[in-house]
């Protein structure tokens, strides 16, 4: 990153191996969208990728700054590996455009937590820094607190979806019933893979009466799913409480 470019950019070189997520991309997950997106039949919902099409994710929408390969892995490993805090607050006004419309439809903001063993060895959380870094520039209120992870599972990386599934499986709970009660929350993380964890705390949350989760990343990986049929059928509403 030189000195003349604006925070959220970057200098030629890694600027070239940074794919953002500025292109079509799936209403329900954030995938970047192939050549075989569906449509579902309902008017107000946008087009959404055949995964999303097959099992609907548990949180609303999901949205993120880059894909993460090249430049866009080097920035999430840099700053929950190598202690690059600096990336957090630097990629926040990006990260506030991109999410704008989650931001506007949000009561509070939640980081994806850490065990308490990786917390310590790490000294601190990258997903509360990211969140704390967007809820200083829109004025959010932010509950680092709230979403507590009891279990300090293995590594996500080298797992297929039903493993990472099982991984994250009681993995969370709520410091305390009843808080975010008809709240929208905004579910703030580093990387969204399969979606796996997201799902796992979006059941959390809608456990407790939560209205909306939506999920809110720096990066998200690829993936690329075998092309949609012809024929869609309708895909089944988000989960939430439904308004009184």
């Amino acid at each position: 990153m030189s000195a003349e470019t604006p925070p959220d950019s970057f200098c030629p070189a890694c600027e070239e191996n940074l794919r953002r997520l500025t292109g079509p991309v799936c209403g329900r997950c954030g995938a970047a969208l192939g050549e075989n997106p569906v449509v579902p039949s309902f008017p107000d919902w946008q087009t959404i990728c055949f995964d999303c099409f097959k099992k609907p994710p548990e949180y609303h929408a999901a949205r993120a700054l880059f894909s993460y390969e090249g430049t866009g892995r080097d920035l999430v490993i840099g700053l929950k590996r190598r202690q690059r805090v600096r990336v957090a607050p630097l990629l926040a006004p990006a990260l506030v455009r991109v999410g704008a419309d989650f931001i506007a439809n949000s009561d509070v903001i939640v980081p994806v937590p850490l065990a308490w063993q990786r917390r310590v060895s790490r000294r601190f959380n990258q997903s509360a820094l990211i969140a704390r870094a967007i809820a200083g520039r829109v004025g959010l209120p932010t509950d680092l607190l709230g979403l507590r992870r009891i279990r300090n599972t293995p590594s996500q990386v080298p797992r297929r979806r039903d493993e990472r599934i099982a991984n994250v499986r009681a993995a969370f709970c709520l410091r305390r019933a009843g808080d975010f009660d008809g709240l929208r929350v905004l579910l703030i993380d580093d990387v969204i893979t399969t979606g796996a964890t997201a799902d796992a705390c979006a059941r959390i949350f809608f456990h407790d009466g939560a209205r909306e989760v939506r999920v809110l990343a720096l990066a998200r990986k690829l993936r690329n799913g075998p092309p949609p049929s012809s024929h869609a059928a309708p895909v089944p509403p988000p989960r939430g409480r439904k308004r009184r």
